[in-house]
């Protein structure tokens, strides 16, 4: 092609919408010495920060909370979706902070920056995965789900439907695919001739968690209103 063909086709071509990346670093690449250990040290850590964590919920409570919402925000962007056993204790112990004051009485959401709300927004996916991913305790999962539903009812402050097309979009990228999915292998169960109870009963949660999600959507979409309770 010669030059000018070149700078056409530059032309013509739509711009690319940014995409969020991955962190990357030594950090994200190590592999743990043995996945056992690694597995029973999470578990360790885990319910040691259970421990501490009511007190520490109590403290996100108080008004002066909503000035650690950018910092809260920034600190779990940088580690969602969590790449190593570490990301994954971190997220265990940041989402049901967030979530309080995500969804406290206090009026964080005309507090936040707009940095802030951006990285709010680009969240919406990942925490919709995490919240009905079975890799992860219900606690944890609840917490993410809490999260998701805050942003989707208040995240949108300038009057558009950005909401409505978050929702819309996690009913065809993540619901959907997941609802397919996990009747398919309840289906297959049920058709075995050596199915167990417990493929049985964790297929059945499978069903009943994207169901769950699918409703959880539905309330976000009847909070907003408007043009977000047609989707």
């Amino acid at each position: 092609l010669d030059h000018e063909s070149l700078q056409e086709r530059n032309r013509s071509d739509p711009p690319k919408q940014a995409t969020r990346q991955l962190p990357v670093g030594m950090s994200h690449l190590q592999l743990p010495d043995s996945l056992a250990k690694d597995a029973e040290m999470k578990n360790a850590t885990i319910q040691r920060a259970y421990s501490v964590l009511p007190y520490l919920i109590e403290a996100y409570t108080c008004p002066s909370s909503t000035s650690s919402c950018d910092n809260l925000v920034a600190f779990v962007d940088q580690i969602l979706p969590p790449l190593s056993e570490l990301d994954e204790v971190k997220l265990y112990v940041a989402f049901p902070l967030l979530a309080v004051v995500l969804n406290g009485q206090n009026d964080v959401w005309n507090a936040v920056s707009p940095d802030t709300g951006e990285r709010l927004q680009s969240m919406t996916t990942y925490l919709a995965q995490f919240s009905m991913s079975s890799d992860h305790d219900s606690f944890s999962r609840s917490a993410a789900a809490s999260c998701l539903f805050a942003i989707l009812i208040h995240g949108d402050r300038d009057g558009g439907n950005s909401s409505g097309e978050n929702i819309t979009n996690l009913l065809n990228r993540v619901v959907y695919p997941a609802v397919t999915e996990s009747v398919a292998s309840l289906q297959k169960v049920i058709d075995g001739t050596s199915a167990t109870a417990a493929a049985y009963h964790a297929c059945s949660a499978n069903v009943e968690a994207a169901l769950h999600f699918m409703a959880l959507l539905g309330s976000a979409a009847a909070c907003r209103g408007g043009l977000c309770s047609q989707t």
